[in-house]
């Protein structure tokens, strides 16, 4: 932790959150989370940033090989606006844009609250038929690249839903087919040695 005096009405500046906006810490003495050189560059998201200080940090999104989190830290009754904050409260805007940040980091979220999966799994998909989102849940026990496609009945690949490494875990997606029309598709996992494939209706 850093502390960094308020000055006047220069306090916190968005950077991923409310790009361009400002909120201000014009207390004497807000808490202000310094970045840690323990954190490699690219699993680091800055949030805010106090402005009179660009190497300490309020608010940041970590990514890591195991979970996603925002940390916060900023005296709450010192987050007072500034001349050129936007209206509205700037607590709720500030933790609000922290929990929306959590919220949007990836649409594909491990189950932290349930064991290592012992082997590769593929489910079929929630609701089935649907319109237009559906759920996709699919399991893997260890570590390594993971694709997801949708496949029309010609076999015409419409969508890539994943495509990344992930460490061992059960994740769920959820897929949203405004965009393709009614009928029969295939989506297909693909991970090591593991394949899998299952059929999906859209009915509109």
């Amino acid at each position: 932790m850093a502390d960094r005096p308020g000055i006047g009405t220069i306090g916190l500046r968005g950077v991923t959150l409310n790009p361009g906006q400002f909120d201000s810490t014009s207390g004497p003495w807000p808490d202000v989370l310094a970045k840690s050189t323990s954190v490699p560059a690219n699993q680091l998201y800055v949030l805010y940033r106090f402005r009179s200080f660009p190497d300490s940090l309020s608010s940041i999104g970590r990514l890591s090989p195991t979970f996603n989190v925002a940390v916060m830290s900023v005296d709450i009754e010192s987050l007072k606006r500034a001349a050129d904050s936007p209206p509205g409260s700037p607590v709720y805007r500030f933790v609000k844009g922290a929990m929306d940040f959590v919220d949007g980091l990836t649409d594909i979220e491990p189950n932290s609250f349930a064991a290592i999966p012992d082997r590769y799994s593929l489910s079929q998909n929630y609701p089935n038929p649907f319109n237009p989102t559906t759920k996709i849940n699919f399991s893997i026990p260890k570590q390594g690249i993971v694709t997801l496609k949708v496949y029309d009945v010609l076999g015409k690949e419409v969508m890539t839903l994943v495509n990344e490494q992930k460490p061992a875990g059960n994740y769920s997606i959820n897929f949203n087919a405004a965009n393709l029309s009614s009928g029969a598709y295939f989506y297909r996992i693909e991970s090591g040695e593991f394949r899998d494939i299952k059929r999906m209706i859209i009915v509109k």
